[in-house]
């Protein structure tokens, strides 16, 4: 467990220099594996893994919230934990096209950190 909470500590800080502006102007949308550079790899690599994070960090966060309060709050903590209903229906690649889609439609966000925009961009898929 200490292994996975410095990984994850590390992985934070690693990704969350990342700007929606690095996101739009480095992630090879579009583009097959094969037809990938070794930094568009990289790119892709990041930010497909910074989604994994995220949603094992939302759900982790949700699940030891929920055994702090109780089952009796089971209801509640499962609407706040929408990555893990989220997980299930959508794939990587469609949670990139819905952050992409996001920082089209709201440009004067761009500039924060892509988790910022990330957890913006799925919460508005349930508004």
């Amino acid at each position: 467990m200490k292994k996975l909470l410095i990984v994850l500590l590390f992985a934070n800080i690693v990704f969350s220099q990342n700007s929606g502006n690095y996101f739009l102007e480095n992630y090879p949308f579009g583009k097959k594996w094969e037809d990938l550079s070794t930094q568009e790899a990289i790119d892709h690599q990041v930010f497909q893994s910074y989604i994994e994070a995220f949603i094992y960090s939302n759900t982790l966060t949700a699940h030891l919230i929920q055994k702090s309060i109780g089952d009796n709050y089971k209801e509640t903590i499962n609407s706040l934990n929408f990555f893990t209903i989220t997980k299930g229906k959508m794939d990587k690649n469609q949670i990139i096209r819905i952050v992409k889609k996001y920082c089209d439609n709201n440009p004067h966000r761009t500039h924060l950190p892509f988790g910022d925009l990330l957890w913006d961009a799925m919460w508005s898929t349930y508004e």
